[in-house]
């Protein structure tokens, strides 16, 4: 162990953990130097919190010119410029295409970056945007999803904007078992706050199947399979 109290191979994982956070999130340069990492709980952690706040935007400087001298891009970046473009208020000039529809699938595992993407194209060009997804099926959280997605969205449309929102009820691809059980399951996690669910949906699908949960709690190491 070293003066942070961590080894080194820990210590570089927490640094990449921390710097995929900020990639999935779309922080611009200014945004991760003027980040603020509070102050250290006591004398112990304060070479770890002192190494923290400062390592990022070194990091970032240093990955900048490395994409700089090799002539390259990274995906995040296009959100970054894009986000750059949207709070220096740019237009966006269409020259050859004019666009009337924006349509978003699998908008559940969008983050608050692309959110505000989405909308300000909406706004400038005056597009009829169409999103597509269901917040059961978020699971991009790893990467910067948020599961509130679409109120993320309502927030971020003009006000004088028409929302019109239209549910699919009726499930063609699930057995009536397996929507049952999944049915109760996502009745739990609204019941704790977890999800808005809203109307339950009904199975085309009359005949029996089987469902398989699997429980893992990495902390602890437990792993339990329970079939329905």
């Amino acid at each position: 162990q070293n003066s942070m109290g961590a080894r080194l191979h820990e210590l570089e994982n927490l640094i990449l953990d921390f710097w995929s956070q900020l990639e999935n999130i779309g922080l611009t340069d200014e945004e991760i130097m003027a980040l603020d990492w509070g102050a250290a709980c006591d004398e112990v952690s304060l070479p770890l919190h002192n190494t923290l706040s400062t390592t990022f935007y070194e990091v970032n400087s240093r990955y900048n010119e490395l994409k700089m001298d090799e002539d390259s891009i990274a995906v995040g970046d296009i959100i970054r410029e894009l986000k750059k473009i949207i709070e220096e208020g740019k237009e966006l000039i269409l020259r050859s295409y004019p666009l009337k529809y924006l349509f978003v699938d699998e908008f559940q595992d969008t983050d608050n970056a692309q959110i505000k993407t989405i909308a300000w194209i909406q706004s400038v060009n005056k597009l009829q945007l169409f999103v597509v997804g269901d917040r059961k099926q978020s699971i991009y959280r790893f990467r910067g999803a948020v599961e509130t997605a679409f109120d993320k969205l309502r927030e971020s449309i003009s006000a004088d904007v028409k929302l019109n929102e239209f549910t699919l009820n009726r499930n063609y691809r699930t057995s009536v078992d397996v929507l049952d059980s999944l049915d109760l399951l996502f009745r739990k996690w609204e019941q704790e706050g977890l999800l808005k669910l809203g109307i339950s949906l009904s199975a085309q699908k009359k005949h029996k199947g089987i469902f398989s949960l699997q429980e893992v709690i990495r902390s602890e190491r437990i792993y339990k399979d329970r079939t329905i």
